[in-house]
């Protein structure tokens, strides 16, 4: 995810564009949260980390470094690219249900928000 700081200015941004009370706030901001971090996935992580956007993070890295080696076999590179591409799979399962979850308790007006925002499509 972006730094701390920048992450809250955006939610800060997007509370005011929804126009939602703080009870209302506390309902959608956890599940923007969650749609935000799969659309957003972190440049790092901490090595803990068992999300399916730092497993895509670590896959990635793991082809990179595989493929600097002229030598590797051909079924290394597959077994790495079959994974990264299992991993980018379920990413887009869980944002598609994240979406549905956050679509499913907004008004079409804060959904319209969204969409523009790039959250939801």
């Amino acid at each position: 995810m972006m730094q701390d700081w920048q992450f809250q200015r955006t939610l800060e941004r997007l509370r005011g564009d929804l126009g939602v009370s703080d009870e209302e706030w506390k309902v959608i901001q956890p599940r923007i949260a969650a749609v935000y971090d799969l659309r957003h996935p972190p440049a790092s992580f901490a090595q803990e980390d068992v999300s399916v956007s730092a497993m895509v993070l670590r896959l990635t890295r793991e082809l990179r470094e595989l493929l600097k080696n002229k030598d590797a076999k051909p079924e290394e590179i597959k077994a790495k690219l079959t994974a990264l591409r299992a991993a980018k799979e379920r990413v887009r399962q869980e944002l598609t249900k994240a979406q549905k979850d956050l679509r499913q308790i907004l008004t079409l007006r804060q959904e319209a928000v969204l969409v523009l925002n790039g959250l939801l499509d």
